[in-house]
């Protein structure tokens, strides 16, 4: 896990992406997904 941590901080500085910034949007858009559990699965209903 370390490793690609680490590949994908050198990765980000190459292409000049805020990686931390990334994330939180990513963190933002997930929080706001709703699940259902169907079947016993949880899916995802509603982005």
């Amino acid at each position: 896990m370390a490793d690609v941590a680490l590949y994908l901080i050198g990765l980000s500085e190459l292409l000049g992406i805020n990686l931390e910034e990334e994330i939180m949007n990513k963190m933002e858009k997930n929080e706001k997904r709703k699940y259902e559990t169907i079947n016993g699965v949880l899916t995802k209903v509603k982005e």
